[in-house]
């Protein structure tokens, strides 16, 4: 059996060349089920900027600023928007992709009460929700 790259499938795709062939498992489950984000509509929130929070850290009390996006929820909804792409939201200096603390959100924002909580409401709306962070930094 021979094996050739279709020069329009995507990365990790490969078209076999004869029909005969066994076809692994996960090919064939790849092909039946999409995932959810395939057909999702996102919405970006760039928090520390739409919040107004201050452009460093002073590592002070929180601040909930977090809990004034609760009305958003229902706008995104509105909009048809089904997934809620925002970020960066852990501790940081300054714009928030130079993170110290990836367990922790910026006291700027509020707590971690604060965003489990937020995140509870987009998923009661349906809502998905995707944290933007650099975890590959540091």
């Amino acid at each position: 059996m021979s094996i050739r790259a279709n020069p329009r499938a995507l990365p990790g795709d490969l078209h076999l060349k004869h029909k005969a062939c066994i076809i692994p498992s996960f090919w064939k489950r790849r092909e039946t089920l999409r995932a959810w984000y395939d057909d999702a509509i996102f919405y970006h929130i760039y928090p520390l900027g739409l919040l107004g929070a201050p452009k460093t850290n002073d590592y002070g009390e929180p601040v909930h600023r977090l809990r004034e996006l609760w009305p958003w929820i229902g706008h995104i909804r509105a909009l048809g928007c089904s997934a809620l792409y925002i970020g960066p939201l852990f501790e940081s200096v300054g714009h928030g992709y130079e993170t110290t603390d990836y367990r922790k959100l910026d006291s700027r924002l509020g707590t971690n009460g604060d965003l489990r909580d937020f995140v509870a409401a987009c998923h009661a709306a349906g809502i998905r929700v995707v944290l933007d962070a650099v975890f590959n930094h540091t």
